[in-house]
């Protein structure tokens, strides 16, 4: 069993209860990945993030 397949993870009876979270957040995933605008406000996010780690104390 390969443990990161997209079949593994959107597979409509999971084995065990890892299997099934980890297949909601892959879900999650792709429906963020398909919004742009969300993708977009991820973006701010992480520069913004990016910006406070290295600014100047």
């Amino acid at each position: 069993m390969i443990f990161f397949s997209r079949d593994w993870l959107l597979d409509d009876t999971p084995a065990n209860r890892r299997q099934a979270v980890w297949g909601r957040r892959y879900r999650l995933w792709l429906s963020l990945r398909s919004n742009p605008l969300a993708m977009a406000g991820l973006a701010v996010i992480a520069v913004m993030l990016l910006l406070a780690l290295f600014a100047p104390c």
